[in-house]
């Protein structure tokens, strides 16, 4: 999500936007490489996911999961917290494993410190 967040400028947009929600799932498909690299093992919930096409990994997100009158859309809007860390984390994994990620690599210039 981190991602989008840092492409759309706040946890609010991501979850309003179906585009940027249908986002986070084509940035999950760049990273299950990385994670598989690193020797983790998926959980059910991330295996079943991945296999959803995007379109209806955004439609189940911003109609089920982030409805605008749901709680973790309240939660989640309200969320300040400074990104980047995580996704500059992701990025160095991925480049030290040999994992293409360009959806990840293009927010780079988008971290700040």
């Amino acid at each position: 999500m981190e991602v989008e967040v840092l492409k759309s400028g706040s946890f609010e947009k991501v979850i309003s936007s179906p585009e940027a929600l249908v986002g986070i799932s084509r940035n999950m498909r760049e990273i299950i490489p990385l994670l598989k690299a690193k020797g983790s093992k998926l959980d059910a919930m991330t295996n079943v996911l991945s296999y959803l096409s995007p379109r209806v990994f955004g439609f189940l997100m911003s109609n089920v999961v982030f409805s605008p009158k749901s709680m973790t859309y309240a939660l989640v809007a309200h969320n300040h917290f400074k990104v980047g860390y995580a996704v500059q984390e992701v990025i160095s994994d991925a480049r030290k494993h040999g994992i293409n990620a360009p959806r990840i690599y293009d927010v780079e210039s988008l971290i700040t410190k």
